[in-house]
């Protein structure tokens, strides 16, 4: 080999990634570190996903809290828009 062809491999060796598999994960809500089996943090109690590629656990169910505040603006639009003829109409009825 000369000088040429080495020079070629020594940065092939410097440019190589290092992977670390994770062993542990953290929590989001309060920094505990966590094994990778646990779904529940022990110190603050809120429910942790799975890691991840910085070793932070992930909030399971964020699209459960979107979807109910999104049903709740509805809900207020539809009864800023209707509500209001409704219940004039429902005390014309009584009263």
């Amino acid at each position: 080999m000369d000088k040429k062809d080495s020079s070629r491999y020594s940065n092939r060796e410097h440019t190589r990634i290092n992977v670390v598999p994770l062993v542990t994960k953290k929590c989001p809500f309060c920094s505990n570190t966590l094994s990778l089996s646990e779904t529940v943090c022990p110190s603050c109690k809120n429910k942790v996903g799975e890691p991840d590629k910085d070793g932070v656990a992930k909030i399971p169910g964020t699209w459960k809290k979107y979807v109910s505040a999104m049903f709740a603006i509805a809900l207020v639009v539809a009864y800023l828009i209707y509500g209001r003829n409704i219940i004039a109409h429902i005390k014309s009825l009584f009263f």
